[in-house]
């Protein structure tokens, strides 16, 4: 295996490269369109937050792959940090910091952003490393990993870019509020379902979970009639504070949802069993926040400057799963799979 080969393979890029990073870039490139950002401006801090964002989420995966060493062993689970020496393993977490803080260097800063900023990294440090491991705690652990699976860094987003002066007060509390909220329901359900398919490496290594105290059916109960509906509740609120300045953003939402719906094939939905049907939907909404939100953001950008089509190229580039899952589910759409 190549060197990239296995740097991916130890800092799990394929657990948060298409799901963590792209909904964060999504709310950089909203801040971008509201702020009426200058071109070359944006493309700058578009490289500092991409850069920021790639060292803090290497860090929280490999501090976190580190402390499960002993654990995986456990569950017979592969873990690529185990092969690594002591020094290997505390110079690539001190590398992956450094990749994380020194962005911040040239990032506008305010008490609010760097605070959150530093947050975000305490978090994911308190979350895996002895003593306090908030992992093992059944109620802390969901909370700390909605927390810092993207809540944490999409509120550092938007204290940069917005402010009661700016943008005004009830804009400014819309904004915040809605998206903290949405983060936070978006982010539980990721956990619980993570803990739901995780479930027996984790009945192994010895941990218990929400899951496993709480029972998986029960759960799956909780996410499809709470959470869920709550995340998109204050999804919609969320939109509508955005829609205060771009009217009818909040359209391509519900052509969103009719999309998913013919995908789905939701005619056929009442044959299957129960228990498949609360399954279908509860990855769903990911879609919309992962590939089709940052896309249309920058077609709004585009129409502002055609200079942002080389930002659009940038992110196609970077995350080409998106556009090809979407011609993908045209070609099932119409050839009736």
């Amino acid at each position: 295996m190549s060197f990239a080969g296995k740097l991916k393979n130890t800092l799990r890029y394929n657990d948060w490269w298409n799901f963590v990073v792209p909904p964060l870039l999504g709310v950089l490139y909203f801040s971008f369109l509201l702020n009426n950002s200058d071109f070359f401006r944006s493309l700058v801090l578009f490289a500092l937050f991409f850069i920021s964002i790639i060292g803090t989420a290497g860090f929280g995966y490999f501090i976190n792959d580190i402390s499960d060493i002993e654990f995986d062993a456990l569950a017979g689970k592969k873990n690529f940090s185990s092969g690594l020496s002591a020094i290997s393993r505390t110079s690539l977490i001190f590398l992956l910091l450094l990749i994380a803080l020194i962005p911040w260097i040239l990032i506008p800063l305010n008490t609010i952003n760097f605070s959150l900023f530093i947050f975000q990294l305490f978090l994911l440090t308190v979350y895996s490393v002895k003593p306090f491991r908030l992992k093992k705690n059944i109620i802390l652990g969901p909370f700390a990993d909605a927390l810092y699976s993207g809540t944490v860094f999409i509120l550092v987003i938007i204290s940069t870019f917005f402010s009661v002066e700016k943008s005004g007060k009830t804009f400014y509390l819309m904004l915040f509020l809605s998206a903290f909220f949405w983060a936070m329901f978006k982010g539980s359900r990721n956990i619980l379902n993570h803990q739901l398919s995780d479930r027996k490496n984790d009945r192994k290594s010895g941990l218990r979970t929400f899951v496993m105290k709480y029972r998986p059916f029960k759960v799956l109960l909780f996410i499809d009639y709470f959470i869920l509906p709550m995340e998109i509740l204050f999804f919609l609120a969320l939109l509508f504070a955005i829609s205060l300045k771009i009217k009818y953003f909040y359209v391509w939402f519900f052509v969103f949802i009719l999309f998913s719906l013919i995908k789905f094939s939701i005619w056929k939905l009442v044959r299957l069993p129960y228990r498949q049907r609360l399954f279908k939907f509860i990855y769903f909404l990911n879609d919309f926040y992962e590939e089709w939100l940052p896309i249309i953001l920058l077609i709004y950008l585009i129409e502002k400057d055609i200079k942002y089509l080389i930002l659009l190229a940038l992110h196609l580039l970077l995350f080409p799963k998106g556009i090809s899952k979407f011609i993908n589910d045209i070609r099932n759409i119409f050839s009736g799979k």
